[in-house]
């Protein structure tokens, strides 16, 4: 009975050890399920995401803001939101169907449970000159896009560079080729209707920036286009063609501009050119040196001899310049300065630069000098010094020339002068010859030829320059000029020389005799115009003479006549008085006037008693009379 009931309690033992295990691992079961329960509570922010994954349904997403519990066994992984700015886009790849499509910002962008992030990129701002060049690489499509605007790309465009538009004014043009076709087109300010910047359209690339051609009111430019067409721009008559889309202005004195256009060139000729030999100067720069060496000999017996030897060295240096007349001028050097002034933008044209730095050009070259010239065929070869001729000058030109030519009587002479001349029909001249200036200089040289050698050599000193004028008088009516669309105005002779030298000597001889003659007569002139001048000035100053006795016998009869009044005066004052004073005594007036006359009598009596006790008075007597008559002195002028 003990033993049975030890096995009893032993039994009660095992069972209450058996339940307390069991309430152990139920508790232990309890607390593994509540931390696997608790760990699949989640509290998400605004920014937080939860990837779930469903072993029948895939994947799901759950998205703050949430507070829950969640599948314990279907979390995969916590992540963020994308937070996409203003200037900012994404480009998401949906794994499941494989579409790529972007989300422009600002978006706060909750992934789905199939979206991939491939990249973050900015917006393309684009400002209001700038343009961009957008190129889809699945289909090869093109697309351009010009400024202000923000621009988000396709997910499958790619674009290089963000460009400059193209300013385009009166000076600026560009020329553009269409990938499609290949043709070039000349863009101006012309062709646009409300801006001043230029963008291409798709497949349209910039091959050059065009500046204009200007010719001056005295020039005319030939232009020559791919179908073989010229065309004269000239600066005289413009014909309204000009780079501008105003209207000339008013008072203008004329001249153009235009731009080249594409596949045409200006065409270059060779004309000749001859030069004014009498305007040769010869610059003559003489150099000398001189060195000295000194050398000092001792002898035996003691004497020194010192020997110097001086070296003079002469160089003797010559230059000649010649000037030559010219017919035009180059466009290259006017464009080359052009160039210049953009050089430092055509070095980048190719560079790429960033993004955020939109001032890319998209010019690949400007097109240099020799790509805008075509050389003109010639069927001659110019003569004299050749000259390049890019824009003809159409003022008056001149051309000298020197021509040996034989009179009638085989005396050879070289002459020298000057052909005036001017272009009158740009394009007559074009259709009929290639160098204007040899033709006017072999003309002239064969109707001079001709003329002289009609003649004799004196006949030819004599009236040379009725013999050029007549020669000239021939020719300048003759359809060779208005063929070539050339005016001839004038052929001057400037100087001649004969050529042999018995020649010379004669004509010196000749010159020296007709210098003593002209000197004698200059002599004889001279002396029969001193004589001239003296007869002249003796004439002019009788004729003075002439005229001063006439004044003074004028002046002496005035003065005479106003002494005579004032004597008369006075006589007639002292008169009056005399006789006012015996008017109380003598009534008469007779009486009073016989009184004066006896007292004027008797006065006299007294002055010639005065002037005879003068030394050196004479008495004449009179036939006629028995009055006395005295001589006065000087100093005493009455008569009796």
């Amino acid at each position: 009975q003990r033993k049975q009931q030890d096995l009893v309690a032993k039994m009660g033992m095992g069972k209450q050890l058996l339940g307390l295990c069991c309430a152990c691992l139920l508790a232990l079961l309890i607390l593994i399920f509540f931390c696997i329960m608790m760990s699949a509570y989640v509290n998400l922010g605004p920014t937080d995401q939860f990837l779930l994954k469903s072993g029948t349904n895939g994947k799901y997403v759950k998205n703050g803001p949430f507070a829950g519990q969640l599948h314990p066994f279907h979390l995969v992984e916590r992540r963020k939101a994308e937070l996409i700015e203003t200037t900012e886009y994404l480009v998401l790849q949906d794994t499941l169907s494989g579409r790529i499509y972007t989300v422009e910002g600002p978006d706060l962008h909750f992934r789905g449970p199939y979206e991939e992030v491939i990249r973050r990129g900015d917006k393309i701002v684009l400002e209001k000159d700038h343009y961009v060049r957008l190129t889809d690489v699945a289909t090869g499509a093109e697309r351009v896009e010009r400024g202000p605007q923000t621009l988000v790309p396709g997910v499958t465009e790619n674009y290089t560079a963000i460009y400059l538009a193209a300013y385009l004014n009166e000076g600026r043009a560009v020329v553009v080729r269409d990938r499609t076709t290949g043709e070039q087109t000349l863009i101006t300010a012309c062709d646009l209707s409300d801006a001043t910047t230029f963008v291409p359209s798709p497949m349209q690339y910039f091959v050059s920036r065009q500046d204009p051609i200007y010719v001056l009111p005295h020039e005319a430019v030939v232009v020559r286009d791919v179908d073989g067409k010229t065309t004269v721009y000239s600066g005289r008559n413009n014909s309204g063609i000009t780079s501008g889309c105003s209207s000339p202005v008013a008072g203008s004195v004329g001249g153009l501009s235009f731009f080249l256009p594409p596949y045409s060139k200006i065409l270059r000729m060779t004309w000749s050119g001859y030069p004014d030999q009498m305007a040769t100067t010869t610059t003559t720069t003489t150099t000398t040196t001189t060195s000295t060496t000194t050398t000092t000999t001792t002898s035996a017996e003691g004497t020194s001899t010192t020997t110097t030897t001086t070296t003079t060295t002469t160089t003797t240096k010559t230059t000649t310049t010649t000037s030559t007349a010219g017919t035009g001028r180059r466009l290259s050097d006017v464009r080359r300065r052009e160039m210049m002034r953009e050089a430092d933008l055509d070095a980048d044209l190719d560079l790429r630069i960033p993004r955020e730095e939109p001032c890319l050009l998209e010019f690949p070259g400007r097109r240099l000098d020799d790509d805008i010239y075509l050389d003109q065929d010639s069927s001659s070869t110019p003569g004299g010094t050749p000259q390049v001729i890019t824009a003809i000058d159409l003022r008056q030109q001149k051309s000298f020339y020197q021509y040996k030519v034989r009179t009638k009587d085989n005396v050879q002479l070289q002459l020298a002068g000057t052909i005036f001349w001017y272009i009158k029909d740009v394009t007559a001249m074009l259709d009929t010859t290639s160098d204007p200036v040899g033709d006017i200089w072999q003309k002239c040289r064969s109707t001079l030829i001709a003329a002289i050698s009609s003649i004799s050599f004196e006949t030819f000193i004599n009236t040379f320059n009725d013999v050029v004028d007549n020669a000239f008088a021939n020719i300048e009516g003759s359809a060779f000029w208005s063929d070539r669309g050339l005016k001839v105005v004038s052929m001057v002779l400037s100087s001649y020389q004969p050529t042999e030298d018995y020649t010379i000597d004669n004509l010196q001889s000749i010159i020296r005799q007709r210098v003593a003659r002209l000197n004698a007569l200059q002599k004889q002139e001279s002396e029969i115009d001193v004589q001239k001048e003296k007869l002249v000035a003796e004439i002019q100053l009788e004729k003075d003479n002439t005229v001063l006795i006439n004044q003074q016998a004028i002046n002496a009869g005035i003065e005479a006549e106003t002494l005579g009044a004032t004597e008369g005066s006075k006589a007639s004052a002292s008169i009056a008085t005399f006789i006012s004073n015996l008017t109380e005594h003598v009534e008469s007036e007779v009486e009073r006037a016989e009184l004066y006359r006896l007292h004027q009598i008797l006065d006299r009596a007294h002055q010639d008693l005065v002037h005879l006790t003068v030394e050196g008075s004479e008495v004449y007597m009179v036939e006629e009379e028995t009055e006395l008559r005295l001589q006065m002195p000087p100093l005493y002028t009455d008569e009796l």
